[in-house]
């Protein structure tokens, strides 16, 4: 009976091999593709990070659950409040020369790869101008070429020409370290004090999913900035119960 059974299936792979590790190819990945839909969150507000802070897995949670605390409200109604941020690491030649003699100084050695580094740029700039991100935090080096562009939203719009901060920057930026927000949330101590927050302008990018569409989560992502800029540290309440409460 075994030899049988054996036979059969000697027989059915030798002509069925290829169906049949192609259709289990098929099945595997569209089972995965699955299962990522299903457990995938749907960020109600993506932030775009470019500078020379390293970012940890760890960190870079504690760094979105702070935002999380000031979303005002569940965008897009799935019953979380949730904030994804994008870090990537861009590093000048003088910020590379700093990182090592810091490291040297520790008797450690400050490690990169420059080709990482130049792909970074390339993927920052895409990332940029995609559409998908509003807020942004950008080290100063990083933000002159992306202000040259024209992409971001000048401040006398977003606050009125006689209230804009007295930290700003120039005419589109602001020094995230001068926010209370900043100075509220530990978890921001890991940007370099001269990290810039601004605001990109609605891209037209966005507006090939509906002008209506495009404009409602745009608006979203502006109140979200404004909540940053308007944040004032409750009494009696420190970052970590505020930052745990979010998380």
């Amino acid at each position: 009976m075994l030899r049988k059974i054996f036979k059969w299936l000697d027989n059915f792979w030798y002509h069925y091999k290829w169906v049949t590790l192609v259709t289990a190819f098929f099945t595997v990945t569209l089972s995965i593709i699955i299962i990522q839909m299903i457990t995938k969150t749907n960020p109600d507000s993506n932030i775009l990070y470019g500078g020379p802070a390293v970012l940890t897995a760890n960190q870079t949670k504690e760094i979105e659950n702070a935002f999380n605390a000031l979303l005002p409200e569940d965008f897009n109604g799935d019953g979380e409040k949730i904030t994804s941020l994008q870090a990537i690491t861009l590093m000048t030649k003088e910020q590379i020369a700093k990182a090592e003699a810091e490291a040297a100084e520790n008797s450690s050695v400050f490690v990169y790869n420059p080709q990482s580094l130049e792909n970074n740029k390339t993927s920052f700039s895409t990332q940029l101008f995609s559409g998908e991100y509003v807020i942004c935090l950008i080290d100063p080096e990083q933000y002159k070429n992306a202000y040259k562009a024209g992409g971001f939203a000048p401040l006398s719009e977003l606050f009125g020409e006689n209230n804009i901060p007295e930290y700003a920057y120039d005419d589109c930026a602001l020094l995230l370290s001068e926010t209370n927000f900043s100075k509220f949330f530990t978890a921001m101590s890991v940007f370099p004090d001269d990290t810039l927050i601004c605001v990109r302008k609605m891209s037209s990018v966005s507006a090939i999913k509906g002008k209506s569409k495009a404009e409602r989560e745009y608006n979203n992502q502006l109140r979200l900035f404004y909540s940053i800029i308007a944040f004032t540290p409750p009494e009696g309440f420190s970052s970590n119960e505020y930052e745990t409460e979010s998380a």
